[in-house]
């Protein structure tokens, strides 16, 4: 068991949120049949739309914090 705000707890959630990015990027930019060189713009765009997006918990925005 990990106690939270330590070190090992921030990692997991950092690897949580990555994933859920790149899960996002991918299904992005498989949907709209684009090619992989544009990763990089497609990892803004996600950033952007994923920090204005209202939690369901706090039912407000990471941006808004």
């Amino acid at each position: 068991m990990i106690a939270p705000h330590t070190p090992q707890h921030n990692g997991i959630a950092k690897m949580k949120k990555k994933k859920i990015l790149v899960d996002m990027i991918n299904a992005m930019l498989l949907n709209a049949k684009l090619p992989n060189n544009l990763w990089d713009g497609a990892l803004l765009t996600i950033c952007h739309i994923h920090n204005r997006v209202p939690s369901k918990k706090l039912n407000i925005s990471p941006y808004e914090v």
